[in-house]
């Protein structure tokens, strides 16, 4: 299992990030709004109960965040994501914090490190045109403000139309995490 930990905005939020991503173009594959997410941690091939045990003590509080600007990874002659970020929050650093503490060796170092908040919405092919993505990057961006009341664990599965998140448990601000069946 790809296992990975994230915040999922809320329908409204989506609903505008979707509407902020770029036109279509053969080299371009926008995220669905089912793959609109917040990663914390990628956790890769791991034990979903193991790490369930280990995640299940950590607590917080919910904390509002903002989505306030674009940008893109990667260029012209590789592949490339457009995304939405993140102002800086300081309850999200102390949340991947305290889920770095709890997980310990699972998150690798260079993770915490290169860290930038952030949500794919759309993946970039070479030959993609520098002009769609400096269109896309020069959109305004109307602050998208939500608040977290949960993170989630999330198994990726690859399929050939792209890949699909599906939520083994969630783990609500102060509260006990909830399992799916």
């Amino acid at each position: 299992m790809r296992l990975f930990l994230a915040i999922t905005p809320p329908p409204s939020v989506r609903h505008a990030l979707l509407n902020l991503q770029p036109p279509p173009h053969a080299k371009l594959k926008p995220s669905r709004d089912e793959q609109l997410h917040l990663t914390l941690h990628f956790l890769g091939n791991s034990d979903p109960d193991a790490l369930h045990k280990l995640l299940t003590p950590v607590k917080f509080t919910s904390f509002d965040i903002e989505i306030n600007h674009l940008g893109s990874f990667g260029g012209k002659q590789k592949n490339g994501v457009l995304w939405a970020g993140f102002a800086k929050c300081n309850a999200l650093e102390v949340l991947r914090q305290k889920l770095a503490t709890g997980l310990g060796q699972q998150i690798e170092v260079s993770e915490m490190r290169n860290y930038k908040p952030h949500i794919t919405l759309a993946r970039s092919r070479p030959g993609y045109p520098a002009t769609a993505l400096n269109n896309f990057l020069a959109q305004f961006v109307a602050p998208l403000k939500f608040t977290v009341t949960e993170f989630a664990l999330y198994n990726s599965i690859t399929h050939p139309c792209g890949a699909q998140y599906l939520k083994l448990a969630s783990y609500p601000a102060g509260l006990e995490a909830t399992t799916k069946q």
